[in-house]
């Protein structure tokens, strides 16, 4: 399913934002320690650049086991479904460009509601990261979704400490 809307700029047409989501036949498994995020992390031989990309891990330290894509169209990074061993609900990842695997939300039912209230704006995903939004992302944020960047100044769940994952959003 994809949802993409432009914006007309002194006579020019600019792609905006793009809400999509794999269909179940487009799911697709992928490795979770690799860093299969962006062909520009390759060294120019082709190797892997050999960036760290530790596993997606739960608030008690268990590593996930299984991901499957849900956005090809995402350029900012790797959304994924991730499943943990304890658990039979897949959790919803995001993974930068620099191979961090940050925590989105609990269930894609979960992520489904977060996508509709960013409406798709470029690099949204980053907002649960420990870096954020970058400025012209956060720019256009604040634009569409002002209400949403309100509440997401709170700390982010994915940050973690000593003591796993901290915050809501």
């Amino acid at each position: 399913m994809t949802l993409s809307y432009d914006v007309e700029f002194r006579g020019h047409t600019f792609s905006l934002a793009c809400m999509h989501v794999n269909g179940v036949r487009d799911l697709v498994r992928f490795p979770l320690d690799a860093c299969s995020s962006d062909e520009k992390l390759m060294r120019s031989d082709g190797a892997p650049s050999g960036l760290p990309s530790p596993r997606p891990t739960g608030a008690d330290g268990e590593e996930a086991v299984a991901g499957f894509s849900l956005d090809r169209t995402c350029s900012a990074g790797n959304v994924a479904m991730v499943f943990f061993p304890s658990n039979p609900e897949p959790q919803v990842w995001f993974q930068d460009l620099g191979c961090r695997w940050s925590y989105v939300a609990p269930t894609f039912t979960e992520y489904f509601r977060l996508l509709a209230m960013y409406r798709g704006v470029p690099n949204w995903q980053y907002a649960f990261t420990e870096h954020g939004m970058d400025p012209v992302a956060e720019q256009w944020a604040w634009f569409l979704c002002p209400d949403r960047l309100k509440i997401g100044r709170a700390p982010r769940r994915g940050t973690i400490d000593a003591k796993g994952p901290v915050g809501s959003l």
